[in-house]
């Protein structure tokens, strides 16, 4: 059986076709995400939700047209944000991205709209996640006046590719955008009333994968979140694995099949069926790196040079540092945290014999790899188990070595890379084998 997994990322689109009984990619295929939206406001993050639509159909085209005898399509996307949809399922907004920042304007002199939905909700949110973006449109009149529905990137391009009109999200996409109950796996309607949402504007929820019609008579599954699938896509042995994920980002996580009793510095997020993922995720994982990279590209300009990538240097000279007598200690929070936007990032421990570039590279990715570190220890306190292996996935992993070295030193375990780089594409092709096999069984599939 063939199956075709879409991930309609942050910055790139990718897609596989997989052979789901032997595991092996046949197909690969990424593009840039080309459809962002200038805005005159600093704090606003937004997409044009039809590129996107037109850039994925192509996409799924130029792929069926090579392997017509694909089964069943799997789709996944950022998760957190929300695009507005009339009642015909089309959208009348622009796709709200999860680095969305109006919930951190001030609600008032003494409070910010992400906090003071949290009052109200009795929910731990943050800017960027999906209620928290329309609770500041709601009230400050942005919301479109034909908008029926809310939904994410992944929800939407599966009514476009089925017909439907009226989204269904998974629980791992409803969870991502908050005031979602754990317990009862669906959204809190007297919480999200008491801020002043009409729960009615939300989709209806399963946890269960499902198909939801066909594309050129091909079964389309729901859309999972692209953490779920990712973890899904990479992990081997999910009970027994610590993941690792690096991209833009970064996050650890770890599965769970019960849902903690006590509360942790980490977010419960569903997985599949009645499984959890417990998570920590930072803000500035491979964007730290990047921002070093643009730093000494920005260098070269300036002295009149090319100015070209400065990776390879960058990872050449990451390699004389590694076992530094004195190293530089950096914390990689440049863009905050998500409880604590505010927070900064900073180097310590300078000295005449320290303050070179590759102190300073290797200082950054071990800060990247420190943070991680941090945060699986306080998710390990409340596993019933001790996990066994280390995967790591994300590009900002995948193609640098010296992380590599510093992600194995620091859990003190063998870090392992899947072959295949398009971890949330895989994993979702995947999940949408589960759901057709669900489908022919008569009921629902799980994992």
């Amino acid at each position: 059986m063939l199956a075709l997994g879409i991930d309609l990322g942050t910055t790139s689109i990718s897609a596989v076709v997989i052979n789901a009984d032997s595991g092996l990619v046949l197909a690969e295929k990424v593009i840039a995400n080309g459809s962002w939206i200038a805005s005159p406001n600093p704090w606003e993050s937004i997409q044009d939700p039809i590129w996107l639509r037109d850039a994925s159909l192509k996409l799924l085209d130029d792929l069926l047209q090579r392997y017509p005898s694909v089964a069943v399509i799997g789709l996944t996307g950022q998760m957190h944000g929300i695009l507005y949809l009339d009642a015909q399922g089309n959208p009348v907004s622009p796709l709200y991205t999860w680095q969305d920042g109006r919930g951190e304007l001030a609600y008032n002199k003494h409070t910010k709209w992400s906090r003071r939905f949290s009052e109200l909700t009795g929910f731990s949110t943050a800017t960027g996640y999906g209620l928290v973006t329309h609770f500041y449109n709601l009230h400050n009149g942005l919301v479109p006046t034909e908008a029926a529905h809310i939904c994410t990137i992944g929800d939407y391009l599966g009514l476009v590719l089925t017909g439907e009109t009226t989204p269904t999200m998974h629980a791992s996409n409803a969870a991502s955008i908050g005031a979602f109950d754990l317990v009862s796996g669906f959204f809190d309607h007297d919480a999200l009333e008491a801020s002043g949402i009409d729960p009615a504007i939300l989709p209806e929820i399963t946890q269960e994968p499902q198909i939801i019609g066909s594309f050129r008579n091909i079964p389309v599954a729901l859309a999972l979140g692209d953490h779920q699938a990712s973890f899904l896509g990479a992990v081997a042995d999910p009970a027994g694995s610590i993941h690792i994920n690096v991209g833009t980002g970064s996050q650890v996580s770890v599965l769970s099949s019960t849902l903690p009793k006590t509360g942790g510095d980490f977010e419960v997020r569903p997985f599949v069926s009645e499984d959890y993922l417990l998570t920590q995720a930072a803000l500035c994982g491979g964007r730290a790196y990047a921002v070093l990279e643009e730093f000494f590209r920005r260098y070269m300009l300036a002295a009149g040079l090319p100015g070209e990538s400065q990776y390879g240097v960058m990872e050449k000279l990451a390699e004389w540092a590694i076992a530094p007598e004195s190293e530089l200690r950096v914390a990689t929070t440049f863009s905050g945290t998500r409880r604590n936007p505010d927070l900064r990032g900073s180097i310590e421990n300078i000295g005449v014999d320290n303050f070179t570039p590759e102190h300073l590279i290797q200082g950054v990715l071990n800060g990247i790899a420190h943070e991680l570190y941090t945060m699986y220890l306080g998710i390990a306190k409340h596993l019933t188990h001790q996990p066994k292996f280390l995967v790591g996935s994300g590009s900002g992993l995948r193609k640098n070595k010296v992380l590599q070295h510093l992600f194995s030193e620091k859990f003190g375990m063998e870090l392992h890379i899947p072959p295949y780089s398009e971890e949330a594409a895989y994993g979702v092709a995947l999940f949408a084998v589960r759901a057709l096999s669900g489908l022919a069984c008569g009921g629902d599939a799980t994992i």
